[in-house]
């Protein structure tokens, strides 16, 4: 059976911003295990415990990161 997929492509535990081009180094991993119509991206765990300016930065990075990607398989 085929199954989707959520995958956490950012550490809220860190106060390491991850670029976009980080984050795109991830889901092109992801892409070798699982069709990209299968994949969605998320952070790793809640930030709910992250700081409110971090997990702004980081959520930026993962759209801008997902986006790349995307125009690279052209995704919409």
């Amino acid at each position: 059976q085929r199954m989707d997929v959520a995958v956490g492509v950012i550490d809220v535990k860190s106060y390491y911003i991850e670029t976009p081009a980080d984050v795109a180094d991830r889901v092109r991993r992801c892409l070798d295990h699982a069709p990209a119509e299968r994949l969605s991206f998320a952070p790793d765990c809640g930030l709910s415990q992250t700081a409110r300016w971090a997990a702004k930065r980081k959520l930026v990075s993962m759209v801008e990161g997902v986006r790349r990607v995307r125009a690279e398989l052209v995704i919409r």
